[in-house]
């Protein structure tokens, strides 16, 4: 029982730097779109659109981007990706 219990501590244990892990991974990436969003917006955006229609248009674009980005990485934290130990 004493060699059970630390083995589901190591899993959470595991389990919680795993998710760690992955969660800065996809914090980073969203945070990298969200500068080249930037770039682009002050770059191209705004000197044929305008500030005023390039914000928004930015905010749009990065909205999208950064939903496909969660969408399609879903699964890396999926309910069976780690079952509940007993």
């Amino acid at each position: 029982s004493n060699d059970s219990d630390q083995k589901n501590k190591n899993l959470k244990k595991n389990m919680t730097l795993t998710i760690f892990l992955k969660t800065t991974i996809l914090w980073f990436a969203i945070a990298l779109v969200a500068i080249i969003n930037g770039i682009f917006r002050e770059s191209i955006l705004t000197p044929y659109l305008g500030e005023t229609v390039a914000v928004p248009v930015s905010g749009v674009i990065l909205s999208i981007i950064i939903f496909t980005i969660i969408y399609l990485s879903i699964h890396i934290f999926g309910k069976n990706k780690y079952p509940e130990s007993e």
